[in-house]
């Protein structure tokens, strides 16, 4: 798509999530990641001021770390 995706820190995470074989499935992203989600497919909500994204995890497309140089 022409849409680019949007880049956000990570305040909360769920559970994880069940596969469709019964298998449980973490969840990957920690709070405070910084991470890549697209616009199309994210709930995006305004509250008080502050613009949120709402998104699987299976959604992110990256995480962005630090330089260590």
């Amino acid at each position: 798509g022409k849409e680019k995706p949007e880049i956000g820190e990570v305040i909360s995470v769920g559970p994880g999530r069940q596969s469709e074989f019964g298998s449980w499935i973490d969840v990957q992203a920690q709070v405070g990641d910084v991470v890549l989600v697209p616009k199309i497919g994210s709930l995006r909500i305004d509250f008080e001021g502050q613009e949120y994204f709402i998104t699987a995890d299976r959604e992110i497309l990256a995480t962005i770390k630090e330089s260590q140089e």
